[in-house]
């Protein structure tokens, strides 16, 4: 047994140092560029993932004591309200499953893109749901303001801001934004 424990005292040094060459020859041959076409491949792979696990619009979909149904995304360009060039709107039901009174946030819930983009709701809305007693729903409309080149893949949905969410797909990308006298 001292033998064995000799053996790794004087090896474990060169090993570290040869694994760290290593890391150090990685770096110098892909570079800066390398970590990051790596990084956005993950960020991709990631988003392909969570748009293939998300379930459909229209099916009811549980995070926490909440229940929400998705039921449409409508996008579309709108130069005089958008800051960035297009305008989302996001029509969706949350109920409380729950026992105690709570407030679903909407600046919980994200709309994700397929360059794992996570896009925020704009602030400064009204909570979209109110405080929901147990068993009562609630119909919310929550806009998203996002750059005009991106592509919606599907909205995650969160009971809370501390919540893991549900990802709930959009296979067709979002409908047309209507016109509207506001």
């Amino acid at each position: 047994m001292e033998r064995v424990g000799g053996w790794w005292r004087r090896s474990w040094r060169g090993g570290t140092a040869a694994l760290v060459g290593l890391a150090g020859l990685a770096v110098l041959a892909f570079g800066p560029a390398g970590i990051t076409v790596a990084a956005r491949a993950y960020q991709q792979w990631q988003a392909r993932a969570a748009l293939a696990a998300g379930d459909p619009p229209g099916t009811e979909v549980r995070d926490g004591p909440v229940s929400f149904v998705v039921h449409a995304l409508h996008c579309g360009e709108d130069r005089e309200r958008s800051r960035f060039g297009q305008l989302c709107e996001l029509k969706i039901e949350a109920r409380n499953d729950g026992a105690e009174e709570l407030i679903v946030p909407g600046p919980a819930q994200r709309l994700r893109g397929s360059e794992g983009a996570r896009h925020a709701p704009v602030r400064g809305q009204p909570e979209p749901f109110g405080t929901l007693a147990p068993g009562q729903a609630a119909t919310g409309r929550i806009r998203f303001d996002l750059p005009t080149h991106s592509t919606v893949t599907h909205v995650e949905v969160h009971a809370t801001a501390y919540t893991r969410g549900r990802a709930v797909a959009l296979p067709g990308g979002p409908l047309p934004l209507p016109v509207s006298p506001d």
